[in-house]
This record gives structure tokens, C-alpha cells and sequence, in this order.
């Protein structure tokens, strides 16, 4: 393990909220509690902080859905465009620019943990 992981691995430890999982739906949470087999004592404040997270934000994601399902139902798509990349890569930043042509259209959620 280089220095750079070792540090980015007790970053996580040290502020269970820097993890990844804190954003994510609840549902997603627990799916993935229910396949892992061995959780480590070490992973107890992360799974809480993902866990309080996703029942924080329900409310909030469950009521973007409701104002948006309507809308994004009725679009139709042609042509889709799938943005794929690694962390800190410039996905959001391209997500952004093909947002401002109208021939794009494009939904930010506010809650995307998927």
C-alpha cells in the first residue's frame, strides 16, 4: 500500500463522513450490508454514518423524485449520452458544458446516490 492510499484509507477511518457510502440512498445502504458477509469492527462508524446519512436524506430525495418523475417521463431520448469517469476527472465539468447547448438535456439531481 503506497503512502498516498495508506493516507486516503485512514482519512475514511478517522471522518466516517469523508466515506463515499454517506450519500447514498438508503436503500442502496442496506442492499449492500445484506451481501457483504464479513463486516470488520473498523467499518462500524462508516456503515453509521452511511446509514444516518441515507435516512437524513430520504425525505429530500424522495421529494426530487416526485417533482421530477413526471417531467423526465415525458422527455424523450434519441441519442443518450453516458459520462463515465473516475473521481475528480472532469465528469461534472463536461456534464455542465453539454448543459448549456439546448440540443442537450440534462437533470442534476440533488440526491444521486445510486
Amino acid at each position: 500500500m503506497t503512502a498516498q492510499n495508506k493516507n486516503k484509507s485512514s482519512d475514511s477511518l478517522n471522518n466516517p463522513l469523508s466515506h463515499p457510502l454517506c450519500m447514498t440512498r438508503i436503500d442502496v445502504v442496506l442492499k449492500l450490508l445484506c451481501r457483504e458477509k464479513d463486516l470488520q469492527k473498523k467499518s462500524v462508524p462508516q456503515i453509521l454514518a452511511a446509514l444516518g446519512m441515507g435516512i437524513a436524506t430520504a425525505p429530500a430525495a424522495a421529494l426530487e423524485i416526485l417533482l421530477n418523475q413526471n417531467r423526465i417521463r415525458k422527455e424523450s431520448i434519441h441519442q443518450p449520452v453516458f459520462i463515465i469517469g473516475h473521481w475528480r476527472s472532469g465528469t461534472t465539468l463536461i456534464q455542465y458544458l453539454l448543459a448549456q447547448d439546448k440540443s442537450f438535456g440534462t437533470y442534476f439531481p440533488l440526491f444521486n446516490g445510486t
